[in-house]
């Protein structure tokens, strides 16, 4: 038996110095280093914009969502976070940089006491309807409802989850989401985003436009630990997820200033009288 072992090494021995020559090349002092393999996936990764926000691509997305943080920490209820802003208002304080002017504020009817001056201009647009531009204006106006959330992504390339991420929900798909916590909660089984013994979900996203956009939704049945899929997630993890989105919260006068600023032509003295 002691031949046989000896034999072996001498054979491994050759070998490792064939696949020796074969990997490595010769430098002027004559030591070798290895060759050199390009990797377009390593390329690509390293020029795409590192962003914190997500949005779900074309094809197959694999997010493993986890819960949301209070600023101390604590795990809550919901893993969603609702922001209804208006976009369009196409100016912000003069005060502003230029770069800075686009800003999309918050809805004072979902982020403040229920008084929302832009809606209430929105209303007014509505009643407009001989003046096209008004009716166009409130239409662009009009508070967008998102659902954001917090998750780790799967690289389809490298097959390496990444993160946190900001990811962007769709209506839909929060609901298909909240559909598979009920389904687990009723057969007392983890929901997909525990930490210690969740799993992936997979997003599909087929079509285009805003009427012919589809999505499924379907867990992995993969359960993993978020420490295996990245032991540091949660010194990563946002904690306040909320703060960190950073919602512009105006007041009614702060609205009004940024809607005077984008369309001075308007008949603001009208409108005042019509909408307080």
């Amino acid at each position: 038996m002691a031949t046989t072992r000896k034999k072996t090494a001498k054979k491994t021995t050759k070998k490792a110095a064939k696949k020796t020559t074969k990997t490595a090349a010769p430098t002027a002092s004559g030591a070798t280093r290895p060759k050199f393999k390009a990797s377009a996936a390593a390329n690509r990764a390293m020029t795409k914009r590192q962003s914190i926000y997500h949005t779900l691509q074309q094809g197959t997305n694999t997010l493993r969502l986890v819960p949301r943080y209070d600023d101390e920490g604590l795990a809550q209820g919901a893993i969603f976070v609702l922001q209804r802003l208006h976009y369009d208002v196409n100016s912000g304080f003069p005060s502003l940089e230029d770069s800075e002017r686009k800003v999309a504020p918050a809805c004072l009817q979902e982020h403040g006491d229920g008084n929302c001056y832009i809606c209430n201009f929105v209303e007014w647009c509505k009643t407009q309807g001989v003046d096209e531009r008004l009716v166009e204006l409130g239409e662009e106006m009009y508070a967008t409802k998102q659902l954001q959330a917090q998750a780790w992504l799967l690289d389809p390339t490298s097959k390496q989850w990444y993160g946190p991420r900001i990811v962007k929900i769709p209506n839909g798909v929060a609901t298909d989401l909240t559909d598979l916590i009920s389904v687990a909660e009723d057969n007392d089984m983890p929901v997909f985003c525990d930490p210690d013994e969740g799993q992936g979900v997979a997003i599909t996203r087929t079509g285009q436009g805003r009427y012919g956009t589809k999505y499924s939704v379907h867990a992995t049945g993969k359960i993993q630990s978020m420490d295996d899929i990245d032991p540091d997630w949660w010194n990563k993890c946002i904690k306040d997820l909320p703060a960190k989105l950073d919602m512009k919260v105006y007041d009614i006068d702060q609205q009004k200033e940024m809607l005077v600023n984008a369309h001075p032509d308007l008949p603001w003295d009208l409108i005042e009288k019509e909408i307080g």
